[in-house]
Order: C-alpha cells, then structure tokens, then sequence
C-alpha cells in the first residue's frame, strides 16, 4: 500500500497539479471535481482558499479513514484498538482536506463513526442511462416481511469465497432472512454445504443488487452473477441480465 501510494498516487502529483493550473490560466474554473484518489488537487486545498474554486472528491470505495470507533479496515472493539485509532492514518487527507467528498453508497454500508468528517455526503449511486428495469422472479419478496442480507467479499478479496460467504450463509442458515449473496466473479465454490433449508436462485449476468435490512437501505454494485438464497424455496435459473436500483437518494 506504501509502495502505491507514493508512486502511483503521488508521483505524477505535481504533473497534474500543472496541468490543473494551466487550464486555470487559460479560462475560469468555478468548480473542480476530482476522483478522491487523484492527487493533483492537493496543491491547491494546502494553499490559499481565496485562490482556487471549489473542489469536490468522488470515492467508489470503502472509507479507509481512522476513527475512535473504527480502525481504517474494520471496527475497533477494544479500548488499546480505540486508543491507537485516534492517531491520524496517513490517507485521512484525502477525505479531509477536499471541500466535500461524495461517497458512492449509503452510510448503512460503512462502520459507524461518531466523529465522521462533516465534508463527507454518502449520495447513493449517480444517476445514469440504462435500459428498462426487469426483475428477476423473486422480487417480489423483497417487501420488508423478512430482513435481507447482502453478503458479498467483493471483486479484490474473493479468492476463496470461504472467507465471508460461506460462513455467513451457515450462520444465517436458521434465521428467518433473505441473504443474497454476490460472488464478483463467475466461478467459486463452497467448503461448507449450502444448508439444506436454503436454496439458490443464480441470476447470470452483470447486476446490482439492491437489498434492505430491517429497515435500513443498502446498496452494493457487483460486476457479477449475484446467488440469491431464499427458505425452502425451489431452485429456479433467472434469464437475462438486470440492473436494480435502490430508491433515489441525495445528499
């Protein structure tokens, strides 16, 4: 991650932080929106407010920011943990420093922070051209009787589908729920059983799941067939891609 951050993130900082200056010299900028990672900005925000418009970041992923109730990548549950999260983590500037971050999810996704920075808006999903929306079978089973759990490890850390999904699908196997489980990617396999009071329901194609939990919303994009688990339900295969959205959200 060092090795990244340094060469990939910062290396051609200054690079783009010229080019950001020339397009400024050449004609007037009102508002600057960056992906969160894009360094080049980091000039600007250290120098004077009165010269420079305002920027906004935009993050597709996951907060790796320090917290007195979080580490960077998990919760923190002990008081030693809390107290070494207090220390500022190297990449907290990047969610700090920029005059708003959009975060591409909702806040029922993230580990809840107590001192969350107050630049950061969680705006959902962008709006975006599609073609019309076909449900798949079990949609309508979606409506709050029951709560739903996504599960997923992610397109990154879903090597071995051992290390999330399938103990998630054995600890949830007795409770009344709906679990969907999204594998970001087309072939994996389970050490454990599927336990036989559930059954899965496989949607081929590029999706995004929508999924509600109690009654909080949530929303996970996954460039992958998501496995959808219902109680004691007959296995059917879903034709065609689909695209869900959850409800329209804003900051």
């Amino acid at each position: 991650m060092m090795h990244n951050a340094k060469h990939v993130m910062g290396d051609p900082m200054l690079p783009q932080y010229d080019g950001i200056r020339e397009i400024m010299s050449r004609e007037p900028v009102d508002l600057i929106l960056t992906d969160f990672i894009f360094l080049g900005v980091f000039p600007l925000l250290l120098g004077p407010r009165s010269e420079r418009p305002p920027i906004i970041s935009v993050s597709v992923s996951p907060l790796v920011l320090s917290s007195v109730d979080a580490s960077p990548f998990g919760p923190a549950i002990t008081v030693e943990e809390k107290e070494c999260n207090r220390k500022d983590f190297f990449l907290d500037c990047i969610y700090t420093m920029p005059d708003m971050l959009l975060r591409l999810s909702v806040d029922a996704l993230e580990f809840p922070r107590s001192d969350m920075p107050r630049q950061i808006e969680f705006v959902a999903v962008l709006p975006r051209s599609s073609p019309a929306f076909r449900s798949p079978d079990w949609w309508n089973e979606l409506d709050d009787s029951r709560p739903v759990v996504l599960v997923t490890q992610g397109t990154v850390a879903n090597t071995d589908l051992n290390d999330l999904i399938g103990p998630t699908l054995a600890a949830l196997s007795t409770d009344e729920v709906i679990v969907i489980a999204a594998t970001g990617k087309e072939n994996g396999s389970l050490a454990v059983p599927i336990p036989a009071n559930l059954s899965p329901r496989v949607s081929p194609g590029r999706a995004r799941a929508s999924a509600s939990r109690h009654r909080s919303r949530s929303l996970s994009r996954c460039a992958q067939p998501p496995v959808r688990f219902s109680k004691t339900r007959p296995m059917e295969q879903m034709r065609g891609d689909y695209s869900v959205s959850s409800r329209n959200m804003t900051p």
